[in-house]
């Protein structure tokens, strides 16, 4: 809270001026930007009792998130479908007037894209799966409720949804399943030299919020080589021809 002097000039019976003064209280309040770690930060404002904050931002840069407003809370919001926010323009507007210290804390929507991991192939893959793409959702706070796959190169190998392996199995297309469906997938090695790559999009369960990437399994293919058996005391000669290999 100021206090401001105002001056106020008036004239006595005698002709004698006098000054002096009244003392004229204005509240000022401090509103206060929570942008939540690694974000833009926003500097706080001085705003008198009745206007409202001035040069917000309408934009904050934050890796992982897209930024969609602000809510009057002192923590950050991340929004899954059903909550009520604030944009930069109605905090700036006379509808939304300070009357008593504020803090307003960004609302943001998770988007992680790039979140990329590795790791070695074995047939029962899905634990694997599941640690890395979990780890890569828990960084974002994000809870993976649906699991939306891109299978790879078949050159380089195959997902199953399960142990058996069949045709009826193979996933060969972009594929959704449940986190806990994950754990199931299983894989196998290719018939050419080269690692597998499969894409994901995790979602929370709300369907706002995703961290999406890809893993890739090393060594995902076989060694491509001939392997035959000669008698003891015998030599035997197997003609090689050119293998195409894909471009």
């Amino acid at each position: 809270m100021n206090s401001t002097i105002t001056p106020h000039t008036f004239t006595l019976n005698n002709g004698t001026a006098c000054i002096c003064g009244y003392t004229k209280v204005t509240n000022t309040y401090t509103v206060t930007f929570n942008t939540g770690s690694g974000a833009t930060s926003v500097p706080a404002q001085q705003v008198q009792a009745g206007k409202s904050p001035v040069n917000v931002p309408s934009s904050i840069s934050r890796t992982g998130y897209t930024f969609l407003g602000w809510t009057a809370s002192s923590n950050v919001l991340i929004y899954t479908g059903t909550q009520s926010y604030l944009t930069t323009a109605q905090i700036m507007s006379t509808s939304y007037p300070i009357s008593a210290n504020t803090t307003y804390s960004a609302v943001y929507r998770v988007s992680a894209s790039g979140q990329n991991a590795s790791i070695s192939a074995v047939t029962n893959i899905g634990p694997y799966l599941s640690s890395q793409i979990s780890s890569k959702c828990s960084a974002f706070t994000l809870a993976p409720y649906t699991i939306q796959l891109s299978p790879g190169n078949t050159y380089y190998g195959t997902l199953y949804t399960g142990s058996s392996q069949t045709s009826g199995t193979q996933i060969s297309g972009s594929y959704s399943c449940s986190i806990s469906q994950l754990s199931s997938i299983t894989f196998k090695a290719g018939s050419y030299s080269g690692n597998y790559t499969l894409g994901y999009t995790a979602k929370d369960s709300s369907g706002q919020n995703s961290v999406s990437g890809t893993i890739t399994i090393v060594s995902a293919a076989s060694t491509n080589k001939i392997e035959y058996t000669v008698a003891a005391g015998r030599s035997s000669s197997v003609p090689i021809s050119r293998m195409e290999y894909p471009s």
